[in-house]
Formats: C-alpha cells, sequence, structure tokens
C-alpha cells in the first residue's frame, strides 16, 4: 500500500482498497463478516471456522485478489495481499487477544512472503509457549473438553456428627481428571476456571450431578445430604436461585437435601452480595454453610452480617494440634464462639485418631477427615458408627 500512495497518490490508494474489498466481499459472502480494520487492513470474523477451513479461505482470497485486474492511469496494477490468522477457540480469553494473534501471524506472512520473492501469503498464528503457558493453555483445553463432555468427577466425603445424629451427610469434593487420568484438585485448575468464566457452568454441573444421585439414594430409601462449595460467581449470579428451584422441582427433591457452601473470603469481600445470596438460598429451603471459616482478623463481624446453619472452621487449626503439637486453646475458643452465635461448627482434617478426644470436648457439631474416610465416588461410610 505504501508504493502505491508513493506512485499514484492517496486518492488512488483508496479506489485501490475499494476494489480489493469489494472482491474479497463477493468472496466471503457465506463465510463470514468482513470490516474496515485500519487504513490499509480488513477484518474478517468467520464464526466456529477450524484451522484447516481458515487456511483454507485464506488462500481463495490471495486467489482472487491476485486475479482481480485494477488500472490506474491506464496502468494495470498488480495488487497482492498477506494474511495473518488468529483462532478463537476454548482458551481465548478476550477480543484483543486474538486480535493481537491475528496480527502477529500477519507480520510473519509478510516476513515469508519477502523470503520467498513472492507477495501473496497467509499465516496461521501458532504460539511459542514457555512451559508455564503451555501448562495454562493445556488446563483451559481439559477443563472446555470436561465442560463439553461430563469430564469432571465428583468424590464424596463424610461428614461425621459428634452429637449422635446418624443422617447420612457427605461433602461433594469436585475434581478434573487430566490427560493423564491424574485427578487434580480444585486449587489447581479454579483460577483459570475462573479467567475462562466457566464458573457458573461448572457450579452447575455440579449441582445437576449431586440431584442425580440422590436421586439415586432415595429410590433406594436412604435420606442423604449433601454440601457443594459455590464460587463467588454463582452467589453474584440472580439467576441462579430460580433454576435452583426449577432443578429441585425436576428432580423431586426438598431442597433441605443441600447445603451450599461459600468461603469465609468470598463473604468478606462481599458482605452485601453474600447475604442477599444466603437469604435467598435459606427462603428456597436449603441450607447454607461458611467454609475455611477462622482466619480473618474479623470473623465473627461476618457473622453478624450473613444467614448460615453451619460454620466449616479452616483445617489449619486441626492440622497444627496433629502435625505441630500446638494447644487447642485457639480451636476450642473458637467454637465456644460459634456455638454462642448458634452455629453447627464442622472440624475438618481429622487425620488420626489421638485428636478425637481433643475434638470431642470443643463441644464441635462434625468432624471431617481422612482418619473417617477419604474422599470416594461413591456414598458408601456407615454412619451408624461413631466419629
Amino acid at each position: 500500500m505504501s508504493t502505491i500512495k508513493d506512485r499514484f497518490g492517496v486518492s488512488n490508494l483508496e479506489k485501490v482498497f475499494t476494489s480489493v474489498a469489494n472482491s474479497l466481499q463477493e468472496q466471503t459472502a457465506n463465510k463470514g463478516e468482513l470490516a474496515r480494520f485500519s487504513d490499509k487492513a480488513l477484518l474478517l470474523h468467520c464464526p466456529s471456522c477450524s484451522a484447516d477451513n481458515a487456511c483454507h479461505i485464506a488462500q481463495e482470497l490471495c486467489d482472487a485478489v491476485d486475479q482481480n485486474i485494477i488500472d490506474i492511469d491506464d496502468q494495470t496494477l498488480p495488487v497482492t495481499i498477506t494474511i495473518g490468522i488468529g483462532l478463537i477457540n476454548e482458551t481465548t480469553e478476550c477480543p484483543n487477544e486474538v486480535l493481537d494473534q491475528a496480527l502477529s501471524a500477519h507480520n510473519s506472512a509478510q516476513n515469508q512472503a519477502g523470503e520467498e520473492h513472492s507477495h501473496k501469503a497467509y499465516c496461521l498464528y501458532e504460539p511459542v509457549l514457555s512451559e508455564e503457558e503451555k501448562e495454562l493453555s493445556d488446563t483451559k483445553r481439559t477443563i472446555q473438553n470436561a465442560l463439553d463432555n461430563d469430564g469432571f468427577q465428583l468424590l464424596f466425603q463424610p461428614i461425621v456428627s459428634l452429637k449422635g445424629d446418624t443422617g447420612e451427610h457427605y461433602e461433594a469434593l469436585l475434581r478434573l481428571p487430566d490427560i493423564e487420568c491424574n485427578l487434580l484438585r480444585p486449587s489447581v485448575f479454579l483460577d483459570v476456571a475462573t479467567r475462562m468464566g466457566a464458573m457458573e457452568k461448572i457450579d452447575r454441573w455440579v449441582i445437576t450431578q449431586c440431584l442425580k444421585q440422590l436421586v439415586e439414594h432415595c429410590k433406594e430409601g436412604r435420606k442423604t445430604k449433601l454440601t457443594i462449595n459455590l464460587s463467588r460467581e454463582t452467589m453474584a449470579d440472580e439467576s441462579v436461585i430460580p433454576w435452583l428451584k426449577a432443578a429441585f422441582d425436576a428432580a423431586d427433591l426438598a431442597p433441605s437435601s443441600l447445603t451450599f457452601q461459600l468461603d469465609e473470603d468470598i463473604v468478606s469481600r462481599q458482605l452485601n452480595i453474600a447475604n442477599k445470596f444466603l437469604e435467598r438460598v435459606k427462603a428456597l429451603g436449603s441450607f447454607v454453610s461458611i467454609s475455611n471459616f477462622g482466619c480473618s482478623m474479623n470473623q465473627f463481624k461476618t457473622l453478624q452480617y450473613i444467614t448460615c446453619d453451619q460454620v466449616k472452621v479452616h483445617g489449619s487449626f486441626a492440622l497444627d494440634i496433629q502435625h505441630n503439637g500446638e494447644s487447642p486453646d485457639a480451636l476450642n475458643s473458637l467454637i465456644r464462639e460459634l456455638i454462642k452465635h448458634d452455629k453447627d461448627a464442622i472440624i475438618p482434617c481429622v487425620e488420626n485418631s489421638s485428636i478425637l478426644a481433643t475434638l470431642w470436648k470443643t463441644g464441635a457439631h462434625y468432624i471431617q477427615g481422612h482418619y473417617l474416610q477419604a474422599p470416594e465416588t461413591t456414598m458408601s461410610y456407615d454412619f451408624s458408627t461413631d466419629g
């Protein structure tokens, strides 16, 4: 374009651009949306286009422009184009990302054309990833594949009463199988899923699968309850409560069969949103729990503002007693305060029998951990035995 401008001026440059644009418009009429991107570039958006198909279209466009005859001042002007291709896929986080990829590919196409002494070229963006970037890309792909193909997996860990309640109660724990069939814990992939905007879909998948499991338990005459962890995104989603009501109705299950659990950090950072959400959950008939409680500066101030039935204390309290020989005084004090606030206290991370006597003395309502049972794919714990 710079050569044309220098030889024929700006007005003729625009005529050339318009002629090329018209030719490309004819070629892309049924392929996507063509728009002007800059003074010398066009942008073509092709929805649901694979890499192979994009390259095929690029070649067609190059050929079409190459065959287009353009005359300027009675001179036939040979015009060719270079095309950069960026793909929108499950790992794309924003529009600017794919635009940057297309521009990078266009630069590569120009360099390639110069090396091959030809001005007709296209190039598909192929990133050179660091190990960290490759791992991130693989995780995104694995998450999307799991969403598309029910690839997530649920494990269940019993929540056992210290007050003599023999009812079946489990926490549903999400896992993501990787390409080697290792089960990834949420700490590995949830941050990536959040950046992908996938958390609401994941939460709804978990809820749906849990309801299916409970329906099967009802058929067996078992009255099982499940605790499900929810994300910040679901907490802020106005449409989730109507969706939950419809899901309970479709499954013909009482909302009281599920307890929805939010992390204390999520709640404390958005108290008004959290309180509104939790009140709506309670109005629906489900129970509410706060997890990882007890490590913030003003944890009991949080309890003054929000509605909840249960509080699951941070796992570090039990772990420090078991592994570091720390005094249980801090845990005892925390449980006493929770009881004063009329909250059912759950102590997780119970890993050996040596701590059981200490936990009995705290007055906690429930315990949970690998000593009782590691998370399993089935809900098979015998609740008739003492915790």
